[in-house]
């Protein structure tokens, strides 16, 4: 048995958040188990008083796809979650809407293909991989809004490595790729 439950109001929901909706129903009336599970969805208010969908709680724990809004009701960030624990995409935007970066993740923890974007997405800042939250293989970095490549870092498999494939100089000395890795590491706790 599942229980739902949601308020009574009026609301004008877009079509593909009630498709993404109807499909969760979907999913978890198919792989219900025994058990009743208590499935609710969270709402962000915004200032205006409009209310946009966040998630869904399963049984308490945030699961699938979570949203967070700006203000002025734009998307500011999108979260893939599995029983409250951060697996899978997450996409940053700014106010304007526009992708600012994309992460991966695995049990919470950084993993798989990160991208930091600069100028409304039409340049790459920095391009890289994680694995279990160490820094691997080629990681690639590019000047603020300049979409020429500056460096490439060769981390290893294992993240033990740190070869400077190409230095093309186009950046400060002090914005080399350890230094740009340990920025992301500080300021990751303002995403999360």
């Amino acid at each position: 048995m599942i229980k739902i439950h949601i308020q009574k109001t009026k609301i004008t929901l877009p079509l593909h958040v009630i498709k993404y909706i109807s499909i969760l129903f979907l999913v978890l009336n198919i792989s219900c188990n025994e058990k009743p599970r208590k499935i609710e969805i969270q709402w962000q208010i915004l200032k205006n008083g409009e209310r946009k969908p966040r998630g869904v709680l399963i049984d308490g724990e945030k699961n699938g796809l979570w949203l967070e809004y700006y203000e002025n009701g734009t998307i500011g960030f999108i979260k893939s979650y599995k029983n409250n624990i951060l697996n899978g995409p997450s996409m940053f935007y700014n106010l304007n809407g526009k992708l600012t970066h994309i992460t991966n993740y695995l049990d919470s923890t950084y993993h798989g293909e990160y991208v930091l974007y600069r100028c409304d997405t039409t340049c790459i800042n920095i391009k890289g991989y994680y694995k279990h939250g160490k820094p691997v293989n080629v990681w690639e970095f590019y000047p603020e809004c300049d979409c020429r490549l500056s460096r490439k870092i060769d981390y290893g498999e294992d993240g033990n490595k740190n070869d400077t494939l190409i230095d093309n100089h186009l950046e400060p000395v002090l914005m080399n790729g350890d230094k740009i890795l340990e920025a992301i590491e500080k300021s990751k706790k303002n995403w999360d």
